[in-house]
């Protein structure tokens, strides 16, 4: 939209908004690639089956203290859940919590559990 007033509706448009956040998560998956893309699925169902409800970060942060890789955008962390949710693995408990990931400036994160 460059060169182009916006109006509000291109502002505050959800449709939009869910369009541009799935856009991001799949060019995040594709330049991190599926086989990051599936351990990290597989190591996070793993985890809260063994460790019950928690936020991604929470698994993040012991994904990282055993040592493995992070992926090239951080925004792949995005499509773990998504993927995951979608393919029926997990499911939000309806909690959100305060992310304590300084990056995240602790912004509000959705608790998750395994289905």
């Amino acid at each position: 939209m460059t060169g182009t007033q916006l109006t509000i509706e291109d502002l505050f448009n959800s449709e939009a908004s869910k369009k541009a956040r799935d856009r991001g998560m799949n060019q995040a998956a594709a330049k991190t690639g599926p086989e990051w893309l599936e351990a990290a699925i597989t190591d996070f169902v793993s985890y809260l089956r063994t460790h019950g409800p928690c936020p991604l970060e929470r698994w993040r942060e012991d994904w990282l203290r055993r040592g493995k890789v992070e992926p090239a955008s951080q925004n792949a962390y995005g499509s773990v859940t998504r993927l995951a949710a979608n393919r029926g693995l997990i499911r939000q408990t309806g909690r959100f919590l305060y992310a304590r990931a300084v990056a995240a400036r602790a912004r509000r994160v959705a608790e998750w559990q395994a289905n």
